[in-house]
């Protein structure tokens, strides 16, 4: 597909989904624009509970210090059964150093930095702290989202070489489009994530028409 064809499928799906007025027609969406769904609901099932600031000072500081690392000595003193499998599983993975940045972004850092390589987790500790202001993001997203905010092809040639989404500036922008798109809907059970799963698909099918896969 075409950098053109890709803005115009794009802007229209977001249209649809601004348009839409339930859940069955957001289900609808993919059919109508023969977007794969590439959302693996199985994987991400509903997070049932927030975090907030308190929690996170209330950890044992044998555990986790205070910028929100992981000590290092922590494995010492975990008690619990599934935190330490939990724990094994971010150790064997090398992503330990992750929680730090959920930690600062469920502590609401004022620290963000304009470009941060981090992003997406700090932004997914927002979420954990306040999930009707805070959306998930993530790589496929961002890029969906900044396809819709192109305004030329050359933008978007420019958008499909980019491999990282990671400024504080697209994020906001993106939230304020994630209100818009939920507007006088979020009494509808499931529609924050379902409209989620539909712009991750549509990030993940620009990508891999980027890559010369089939896509849309």
């Amino acid at each position: 597909m075409q950098p053109q064809q890709i803005l115009e499928k794009t802007k229209k799906i977001f249209e649809a989904i601004n348009a839409a007025q339930s859940i069955q027609q957001l289900d609808n969406i993919y059919a109508q624009n023969d977007l794969p769904r590439f959302y693996p609901a199985n994987k991400y099932p509903r997070l049932h509970f927030s975090l907030n600031e308190d929690d996170i000072s209330g950890i044992d500081e044998r555990i986790l210090n205070d910028d929100g690392s992981i000590a290092e000595e922590a494995s010492k003193h975990i008690q619990d059964p599934l935190a330490k499998i939990l724990y094994a599983v971010l150790w064997k993975n090398g992503d330990l150093q992750k929680i730090k940045h959920v930690a600062q972004g469920i502590k609401g850092s004022n620290t963000l930095e304009a470009v941060d390589e981090a992003v997406v987790f700090k932004q997914f500790g927002k979420h954990l702290a306040n999930k009707q202001e805070e959306p998930i993001i993530d790589q496929h997203v961002l890029r969906a989202f900044s396809i819709y905010q192109a305004t030329d092809v050359t933008r978007v040639n420019k958008i499909l070489r980019q491999t990282n989404f990671n400024d504080w500036k697209l994020v906001q922008e993106y939230k304020e489009c994630f209100k818009t798109l939920n507007s006088k809907k979020e009494h509808i059970e499931g529609w924050r994530s379902k409209v989620d799963q539909l712009l991750f698909s549509l990030g993940k099918s620009i990508k891999a028409n980027r890559n010369g896969q089939p896509a849309f």
